[in-house]
């Protein structure tokens, strides 16, 4: 089972199981944009959001969680400087 965690403030960590290839996650990862990107209704006004995304990979970025979610988050501010 995949798993949807808030770490905090607006961060969450996506945990994928059992990834076959790396672009299982870059297709996750596109899908997750388009959706949190997508406009929205509340009350009649249209609202905007957008986000940023990192990914680690196990083991190849780290083997334990705390290394895993710093190469994350440091793959998330390259991604925003692009």
């Amino acid at each position: 089972d995949d798993t949807l965690a808030r770490q905090g403030g607006d961060e969450f960590i996506v945990l994928i199981n059992e990834v076959e290839e790396v672009d299982d996650v870059t297709r996750v990862a596109r899908r997750l944009v388009e959706s949190v990107s997508s406009p929205f209704e509340v009350g009649g006004q249209v609202f905007r959001v957008g986000c940023s995304l990192g990914i680690s990979l196990y083991p190849d970025d780290g083997v334990e969680v705390e290394t895993l979610v710093r190469q994350a988050d440091a793959a998330m501010y390259r991604a925003k400087q692009e």
